[in-house]
């Protein structure tokens, strides 16, 4: 066996295989596990680094493993040496990279087509092979009576036909991964891949040389800890290939996640991340600045296209100089953290709500002089942490509220309203929006720069630091709520099984339940808000949602 050191770059390095052929594999970490990872046919070690989701997911698998990344024979930057060879064979390979990296034990984690050849090389190499993780695998590829969910011969033709047709198009994306459809970026790396992994005719060649592959045999004679995953609603492949394995490999650990998602790197990558580390090493870390609580602040400046050509290219980067200037004054007076700048945008964070809220009011007021309108829009939530820029959908988040803001406006999303309600900030309550990309609705919570309007409870005035001398004007606070009596209320409820209920009225208040509801008498509160602002009983008044709701007590 070679004993070779072990390299401390990820350079593409080769092992030689029984046949002579070439390996292609990577060292990406240097942790204390040994993982030897493959994504199946469709595999290139230089390649698949380039997508950030699937360089995110490796090196965070890399942080408890020795990760290795390999392409099979005749995939990705792997040479076919004597030809195609039958998986036995094949598991040669395996080997060969177990021996140049100088691992005794290895673990062996393999997605989708590459799991019957790690199931072969465990069932052959048990004193090698320290555990198994099998991804979305399966146990054939071509249905036979038992195994009937997977495709017939006629079937994987078709689809051979059409995948041929769309070879390097990356148009398969949005089946292996639905949710990132219509990402652009994301589809030209999986045309790429495509293309630098293999030829079409090559990957009809191989698909029709696996055809037979069946490791059924081998399933209960695993004596290695075996972890098996997928996520429920996979829409490439059938969640049956995984349950099979999980039910015929003795003693293995069957983790189904929520998603529809095949790919590992997109959809809750961390669940899945966090099974594999929770399995290799007995238990998950805290994450290490992975994710942050973190309020997010975009800025925009109002109609910059147009005050671009009326100024003149000079005149306007003068004004832009100035105007990085005054925010970025602003972002450290507040401990705010300059991410970038887009075009004529800032992305800051803060860790305080409160801080990212003064500072985009301190912003806007700073530019005025400059004879510039900004927009801004704050979102309060987990942030990924990537080097030294921030993403997930905080961002995007953020970028929409932004997006929403009126000239001159600092718009916050519930979130970040939630967060600092106790303080001196004070909001207008706008509406429910959706944001485009983002599931639900969500409140606005606009928060002026002006005056309070007489009468107007919630609007948040100038709240810049009054030991500066800078304007600072405190809105108007809504009345003390205060508890009224008890009332009781009846309230019909389904008759259990076999109650009645045929009856009508009768039946229901037989089944009515006493429910004792305390009120805040917001209703008065409201009404005399409408009456200073010149009559109204206030019903239809935003006002209602910052007051406290009704209390619901049994």
């Amino acid at each position: 066996m070679a004993t070779t050191a072990r390299p401390t770059d990820t350079a593409v390095r080769y092992a030689r295989s029984a046949d002579d052929a070439a390996i292609a594999y990577r060292i990406l970490s240097d942790g204390p596990i040994d993982l030897v990872f493959n994504t199946g046919i469709i595999s290139h070690v230089e390649v698949l680094l380039e997508e950030p989701g699937v360089a995110r997911m490796l090196e965070r698998i890399g942080e408890f493993t020795r990760l290795i990344v390999m392409d099979r024979r005749g995939t990705g930057l792997s040479d076919v040496g004597g030809g195609l060879v039958e998986l036995e064979d094949e598991v040669a390979d395996v080997m060969a990279v177990l021996d140049a990296v100088g691992s005794e034990h290895a673990a062996l984690m393999a997605y989708t087509s590459s799991g019957p050849l790690f199931i072969k090389a465990t069932a052959m190499h048990p004193e090698r092979i320290r555990a198994l993780i099998l991804y979305a695998g399966m146990a054939r590829l071509t249905a036979v009576p038992g195994y009937e969910w997977t495709h017939t011969i006629e079937e994987r033709e078709a689809a051979l036909e059409q995948l041929s047709a769309n070879w390097g198009s990356g148009s398969n994306l949005d089946r292996i991964a639905p949710s990132r459809e219509g990402d652009l970026a994301m589809q030209a790396w999986l045309a790429r891949l495509e293309r630098l992994c293999m030829s079409p005719t090559a990957h009809e060649r191989i698909w029709r040389h696996m055809a037979d592959v069946d490791v059924r045999e081998d399933l209960p004679s695993l004596s290695v800890p075996t972890l098996v995953m997928h996520r429920s609603d996979d829409t490439f492949m059938d969640i049956r290939h995984s349950r099979y394995l999980a039910e015929h490999i003795p003693n293995a650990r069957y983790v189904e996640l929520a998603g529809e998602d095949s790919l590992l790197s997109t959809g809750d990558t961390e669940s899945i991340i966090g099974s594999i580390e929770e399995f290799l090493t007995g238990g998950r870390r805290r994450m290490t600045g992975q994710r942050r609580l973190l309020t997010v602040l975009f800025t925009d400046i109002v109609d910059s296209t147009a005050r671009a050509a009326s100024f003149g290219d000079a005149r306007w980067r003068d004004h832009l100089r100035a105007h990085d200037t005054a925010l970025r004054r602003e972002i450290e007076r507040f401990g705010g953290r300059e991410v970038k700048t887009i075009g004529d945008s800032f992305l800051v964070t803060f860790d305080a709500p409160s801080h990212g809220l003064r500072c985009a009011q301190a912003m806007v007021a700073a530019v005025e002089h400059l004879g510039l309108q900004i927009r801004c829009g704050l979102h309060t939530g987990e942030c990924e942490i990537m080097g030294d820029d921030v993403g997930g959908m905080a961002v995007h988040i953020a970028s929409r509220v932004a997006g929403l803001a009126r000239p001159g406006e600092v718009l916050a999303s519930g979130t970040a309203f939630g967060s600092v309600v106790g303080s001196d900030l004070q909001f207008d309550w706008r509406a429910t929006q959706e944001l485009k990309g983002v599931p639900g609705q969500w409140p606005e919570q606009p928060a002026g720069n002006g005056r309070p309007e007489p009468g107007v409870v919630g609007r948040l005035g100038a709240v810049a630091d009054r030991r500066e001398g800078v304007k600072h004007e405190v809105a108007h606070q809504p009345p003390e709520p205060q508890r009224d009596r008890p009332r009781r209320l009846e309230l019909p409820r389904k008759p259990r099984v076999g109650e009645g209920g045929d009856d009508g009225d009768c039946a229901e208040r037989e089944n009515a339940l006493e429910l004792e509801i305390h009120f805040h008498p917001y209703d008065q509160v409201v009404n005399e808000m409408g009456d200073r602002r010149g009559g109204g009983d206030g019903k239809d008044d935003p006002l209602r949602s910052h007051l406290p709701r009704n209390r619901l007590s049994r």
